[in-house]
């Protein structure tokens, strides 16, 4: 849910006549699950099965994409029916808005003309639209700089003059410096997570800010906007497009690079083999032409900043929960993913030894089907952020 992955999940209930009667293994799972998931459905007869699923499916993958549950009492599931599968959904009162309002469109475009140091924020939700080659085109031709939240990497490609790579807690100084001087944050496809932000009330201090977003909900959730635009990040980059005129922004680009120069992203370089050098290894053999799957852990911060993501839907993680455990079977879903469509790309499993072991077991299904999955282990015998932050906040209590 908080990833905004579409899922649909069928679960197993009790017979109908006994629901509500906690019989042997009864759970309310539509009460369970009631706050992380987009919707529900429990089917109570196989007639409604076929329609219930093609509206699950709808439902996952419109609007703000998220996770569905269909909930199969056992007596349904042995039940017979015609088959008839609607060609399509019919989901009463859900109708996600595309097009942003074109008069508040145009109150965003008379802000981004007004602005003189205007910085584009670019969240999971443009690479959910397939909008990154519509945004990448726009930075470029307005000459706006770009930064990027850990699911928003691949949006704009790293290595164009303009991206600053990642913002926020793990992000680089000079992105973080940008947000804390820039006149107008045009937030595209983010939620205002909290490692982006961290102290609210002195983050982005002089900003005006724009945010596009599909979900409602997300609007002022976290930080007052003075242009809020409810919207397909897609279609909204278009009515942008149309609208907003090139700009010279040379003085704060040059800004941004003094910053670069004075804290560039760097690690110490000698003959041992640090994690940072393992991802530019990694970076050089593929060309960026890969799918990096990480784990959760301080692996997972250095592949943000240092692989260098050029490809929409080339970095996948686990960024709303951080669940250890879930780039072995997340990587051999790429490869499946990746083997359908015919796409040649390398799929590497970047891990730490803590959540490798977690689900190892699942190497044997990439050996099954023969899967090209390339498993890399950062190991360092640690769980590493955790005994980080036992050295930095807990005087070293491991």
């Amino acid at each position: 849910m908080l990833d905004s992955i579409p899922l649909v999940v069928f679960t197993g209930q009790v017979p109908t006549h006994l629901i509500g009667g906690d019989a042997f293994q009864e759970t309310d799972i539509i009460g369970v699950t009631r706050s992380i998931t987009k919707h529900s459905f429990q089917v109570r007869s196989a007639d409604d099965l076929a329609p219930t699923i093609k509206r699950a499916y709808h439902i996952a993958r419109s609007g703000r994409p998220g996770p569905v549950v269909v909930d199969l009492p056992k007596d349904v599931l042995a039940q017979a029916a015609a088959f008839f599968y609607p060609e399509v959904a019919d989901v009463r009162g859900y109708t996600p808005i595309t097009t942003g309002d074109a008069d508040v469109v145009a109150v965003a475009a008379q802000m981004i003309a007004e602005s003189k140091r205007p910085l584009l924020y670019v969240g999971g939700g443009t690479v959910s639209a397939d909008a990154s080659a519509d945004l990448t085109a726009f930075a470029r031709r307005v000459g706006i700089p770009v930064t990027m939240t850990l699911h928003g990497l691949g949006a704009f490609p790293d290595d164009d003059p303009l991206s600053l790579g990642m913002l926020g807690m793990h992000g680089t100084w000079y992105a973080n410096q940008a947000v804390q001087h820039t006149d107008l944050l045009i937030a595209v496809g983010a939620r205002f997570d909290d490692r982006v932000t961290g102290k609210l009330d002195e983050w982005a201090p002089h900003a005006r800010v724009i945010h596009v977003d599909i979900d409602p909900s997300c609007l002022h959730k976290n930080v007052p906007v003075e242009c809020p635009i409810l919207g397909h990040v897609k279609y909204v980059i278009s009515q942008f497009d149309a609208l907003v005129d090139a700009k010279d922004t040379t003085e704060w680009r040059d800004e941004i690079a003094a910053w670069r120069a004075e804290c560039p992203l760097t690690f110490e370089r000698d003959e041992q083999l640090r994690p940072q050098g393992v991802l530019e290894l990694l970076r050089q053999h593929t060309q960026g032409d890969a799918i990096l799957v990480t784990d959760v852990g301080q692996h997972q911060m250095w592949a943000a900043q240092h692989f260098g993501h050029i490809r929409p839907r080339g970095h996948v993680t686990s960024g709303g929960l951080g669940t250890m455990g879930f780039s072995a079977p997340a990587a051999i879903g790429a490869a499946f993913g990746l083997k359908e469509a015919g796409d040649g790309a390398h799929v590497i499993s970047f891990s730490g030894d803590g959540g490798f072991v977690m689900n190892a077991q699942e190497m044997a299904v990439a050996k099954r089907y023969n899967l090209p999955v390339r498993f890399c282990i950062i190991n360092n015998a640690f769980l590493g952020m955790v005994r980080q932050w036992q050295e930095l906040f807990h005087d070293n209590r491991f």
